[in-house]
């Protein structure tokens, strides 16, 4: 029951966020109470040991300052409590399937069928009967696209893993998925799915450098992102908005009422620069439900639809680097797996990739059902330090 409560949650997204959150609540219980979980548990201690749990326990010290200062103390100290919960049972997840191998051939199992089945029901969907969907007054949910460009990777590696039949599926998986993104007609999925890929495909062709090498190839794609994410920042849409004005950066590549969207988060920067205006509250200072003309939408209607200014403006400088120094830490932890052999290694990265990829352009960083389906399946990658142990299929 462990293992197909772990392997659907993901792919089951598609019929909706309560199916992924129920699955989830059983697959918490199931991890903490299930028998085995004493060598679980041991593994889970020794993690203190390690300096990304040390760079986590500071920034969460620091994102409780802007809990404190929040404009809306209560709603961020929720968020704030949830992320410690959610953190805590993927590294659960990750400790049980390091100490239960079997446990992880049999999640890997039912995360490439499910998958590969809920795929092929979102090209149904989305291709063949999508009037008799719309008629029953039901809509497949483009956030989904998001989720299948963070199961691309851990699905190939798993199909590859088991072998068989289910390498076959994990060959055919990459096309549903690119059917499903291009049919749902989300972009920060193609960003997560591109980027998702070429971070594997770097990571793989330098494998073999050196440890200083590959310390300097990290530190030079980190670079060139910052330099990209400047320029973008530095050439947004001034305010007030003019709506006969053409944006600088091309609609094409990010339309104008994002480009709006971050111009105006930029600006609330500055009135709390060190600690933010609150985890999850920036849509509630003054002026952001203010209607834009020439767009008709909010300022920021719900979120600022990219995790650097969302964190930036509610965190502050403060809470950002230390969020950036954490993710460095993790980065260069599965780099290092990669470079030891670690055959689920690739898979994680690429999860990892196509997440904080995908979150420069969508969900709120703080969304729960997007935190759950990353750290489930960046969990799962991480356990991966082993070959399939055995032909176990579904159960546990």
């Amino acid at each position: 029951m462990m293992a197909i409560s772990l392997g659907l949650s993901v792919p089951m997204i598609l019929f909706g966020k309560a199916v992924g959150g129920a699955l989830f609540v059983v697959m918490s219980v199931l991890v903490l109470v299930a028998p085995g979980r004493e060598a679980a548990f041991r593994a889970l201690a020794s993690l203190h040991k390690r300096p990304l749990v040390w760079v986590l326990l500071a920034l969460f010290a620091v994102w409780a300052v802007s809990v404190a200062g929040s404009i809306d103390p209560m709603k961020s100290a929720q968020v704030w409590l949830r992320m410690i919960a959610f953190l805590t049972l993927a590294a659960a997840i990750w400790a049980r399937m390091m100490c239960e191998p079997a446990l992880l051939d049999r999640t890997l199992t039912v995360l490439v069928l499910a998958s590969v089945a809920t795929g092929v029901a979102a090209l149904i969907g989305i291709f063949l009967l999508p009037e008799q969907i719309a008629a029953l007054g039901l809509k497949l949910p483009k956030y989904y696209a998001s989720a299948v460009a963070c199961l691309v990777p851990l699905v190939v590696w798993a199909g590859f893993r088991a072998g068989g039949r289910m390498r076959l599926l994990a060959i055919a998986y990459p096309a549903l998925a690119v059917g499903a993104i291009a049919g749902m007609s989300s972009r920060s999925a193609v960003a997560g799915l591109a980027f998702s890929a070429l971070a594997m495909g770097l990571a793989w062709g330098a494998r073999n450098v050196s440890r200083r090498t590959a310390l300097l190839l990290m530190v030079a794609a980190i670079a060139a992102a910052c330099i990209v994410l400047a320029f973008i920042f530095v050439n947004l849409p001034p305010l007030p908005y003019q709506p006969d004005s053409e944006p600088f950066i091309p609609s094409a590549l990010i339309d104008k009422h994002r480009q709006v969207i971050w111009s105006f988060t930029l600006n609330l920067v500055g009135q709390a620069p060190l600690f933010g205006h609150g985890l999850d509250v920036i849509n509630e200072v003054t002026g952001a439900g203010q209607r834009i003309v020439g767009i008709g939408s909010e300022y920021i209607p719900s979120h600022p639809h990219n995790w650097i200014l969302e964190v930036l403006v509610e965190t502050g400088v403060v809470g950002l680097s230390l969020m950036a120094i954490a993710l460095t830490f993790a980065a260069y932890g599965v780099l290092s797996n990669l470079r030891a052999g670690m055959p689920g290694a690739l898979a994680a990265l690429g999860v990892f990739a196509a997440f904080w990829s995908a979150s420069l352009f969508n969900f709120s960083i703080w969304s729960a059902w997007w935190q759950v389906s990353f750290l489930v399946l960046y969990a799962i990658g991480l356990a991966g330090k082993q070959q399939r142990s055995g032909p176990g299929l579904v159960g546990g």
